[in-house]
């Protein structure tokens, strides 16, 4: 029982340890090469990405797609952390709710899918 719980944290660590990078280098880009309203799109598709990777490595290393639902999550509060620090558009909270919520699903999906 132990074994099987030190693998779920260890899958939702990794996850979040890969969206972080995926994340990173996203924005890492997109802040070099974009500016006003064109940064905050980046980073929403930023967080999508590491939610997508981040959440499927999660659901794939801990067996379960719920494990990428928490990844996607604590992105979430990160980000509404970050939300909350300084400035944003209007429309970035919810785009943010989307690209979070799709990119959670589509990593999920991919994981979980059943191969014939």
């Amino acid at each position: 029982m132990e074994h099987s719980m030190m693998r779920k944290v260890g899958a939702v660590v990794a996850g979040l340890v890969v969206a972080g990078v995926v994340i990173g280098l996203v924005e890492t880009g997109a802040h070099g090469a974009l500016s006003g309203d064109g940064v905050f799109a980046a980073v929403c598709v930023a967080q999508g990405l590491g939610a997508a990777v981040g959440g499927g490595l999660a659901a794939k290393l801990g067996g379960s797609g719920g494990l990428g639902w928490v990844v996607a999550a604590l992105l979430l509060v990160l980000s509404l952390m970050n939300v909350f620090s300084f400035a944003h558009p209007g429309w970035f909270v919810p785009a943010l709710l989307v690209t979070l919520g799709a990119g959670g699903r589509l990593g999920i999906a991919w994981a979980t899918r059943r191969r014939a």
